[in-house]
C-alpha cells in the first residue's frame, strides 16, 4: 500500500498564490480590458463552459476605486463565454462596460460604454498610462521578468513606458512649427 504525504504549508502557499494571481489579473482587466497572457480565447479566464457543462456562462468584474482626483468609482465589465461546439475552443464576447462615478459635490454619473472608451477612461481616471498599468503595477507573474529579455523587447517596453516615440513626435512639431515662424518672419 502506498502512503501519500502532503506538505500542507506548501499546498496552502501554492494556493494562495493562484488565488492572489487570480485577484490581479481581475484587478488589471477591470482597469484595462486586457485579459490575463495564456488564456487563449479567455473563456478559462472566466469559466470554461465546458467545466460548467453549459453552452454560455456569463461573468462580471467589478471595480470600486477613487480616481486621481479622489472621486470615488466603481467600474464594471460583463462579459460572456460560449460554447456551441464540445470539441471546439469557446469564444468570450465583451457584453459591455460602465462607470458609475461620485464627485465631491454629490452628484452621481452613471456611463454605459464600449471597450475601447472605457479602456481610456479608465487610464485618464487612474492618471497613469496603459503601459505603465500592463508593464508595472499588473505585470503577471509569468512576464515579470521581461526585463532581462532581449535588448529589443525590452527597448520597446520603455519606449512604451516612458511614450518616447509621442515625446519625438511632439519635438518635431515643435521644430516644424518653429522653422515655419521663422520662415514667415523673414
Amino acid at each position: 500500500m502506498a502512503q501519500i504525504i502532503i506538505n500542507y504549508k506548501v499546498f496552502i502557499n501554492h494556493i494562495r498564490n493562484i488565488v492572489f494571481q487570480t485577484v490581479i489579473e481581475c484587478l488589471k482587466y477591470s482597469a484595462t480590458g486586457e485579459l490575463p497572457p495564456g488564456s487563449k480565447t479567455g473563456c478559462s479566464f472566466i469559466h470554461d463552459p465546458r467545466i460548467a457543462q453549459e453552452s454560455e456562462v456569463k461573468a462580471k468584474v467589478t471595480l470600486q476605486i477613487r480616481d486621481v482626483k479622489g472621486c470615488p468609482m466603481v467600474v464594471s465589465r460583463a462579459l460572456m463565454a460560449t460554447q456551441r461546439d464540445k470539441t471546439k475552443q469557446g469564444t468570450l464576447k465583451t457584453l459591455d462596460g460602465s462607470i458609475k462615478r461620485q464627485y465631491s459635490d454629490g452628484r452621481v454619473t452613471s456611463v454605459s460604454l464600449r471597450c475601447t472608451d472605457l479602456d481610456q477612461e479608465m487610464v485618464t481616471s487612474l492618471g497613469v498610462s496603459k503601459a505603465v498599468l500592463e508593464n508595472v503595477i499588473f505585470c503577471h507573474q509569468e512576464d515579470s521578468n521581461w526585463p532581462l529579455q532581449e535588448a529589443k523587447s525590452v527597448k520597446q517596453r520603455f519606449d512604451d513606458l516612458f511614450a518616447s516615440s509621442r515625446y519625438v513626435k511632439a519635438l518635431d512639431a515643435i521644430r516644424k512649427c518653429k522653422q515655419d515662424n521663422v520662415s514667415c518672419e523673414t
